[in-house]
């Protein structure tokens, strides 16, 4: 929803810009004033010959990137990488830019100094929920093991 809105907004302010400036020039023009002189707007062939290079080098480097670990068998970096991006487009749907950048200043901003006045009891928390989930993960793969063996030995005496 926010996303449309943002969407809708930047569209109406482009169109306004737009608009705005057709009704400057044909108002220059009708009160028989001088248009601004816009030369120094104009971008030499030399700029635009280094933009696309640089840019042709980012892409071919991106290119080589992708194939080192997709093809290199660093398939858990590149599946990872694909995961993250997903998971951050996922996002990006939510919020729009200037609600992600606020929210990960904050984050960033509050989380070091907590950590910093409460590091300890954070790490001492932190042993306890992994002892706790090590232990629910050991129970659960006991049940599962346990339903496992049971549908084993239930199809083997059918098949008897």
């Amino acid at each position: 929803m926010a996303n449309d809105v943002t969407k809708d907004t930047s569209l109406k302010s482009a169109m306004a810009i737009v608009s705005m400036v057709f009704l400057w020039g044909s108002l220059l023009r009708l009160l028989s004033k001088v248009e601004p002189d816009l030369s120094g707007l104009e971008v030499s062939d030399e700029f635009v010959a280094e933009t696309v290079g640089s840019y042709r080098k980012l892409m071919e480097e991106m290119v080589r990137w992708m194939f080192r670990v997709g093809a290199e068998s660093e398939w858990f970096v590149f599946a990872r990488t694909i995961l993250g991006f997903w998971i951050l487009s996922r996002i990006g749907n939510l919020l729009d830019f200037h609600t992600f950048l606020f929210i990960g200043l904050v984050i960033g901003l509050t989380v070091p100094k907590l950590w910093e006045k409460n590091g300890d009891r954070l790490q001492k928390l932190s042993r306890n929920l992994k002892d706790r989930l090590n232990e629910a993960y050991d129970n659960s793969r006991e049940k599962i093991l346990k339903m496992k063996n049971k549908l084993q030995h239930g199809t083997e005496e059918k098949v008897k």
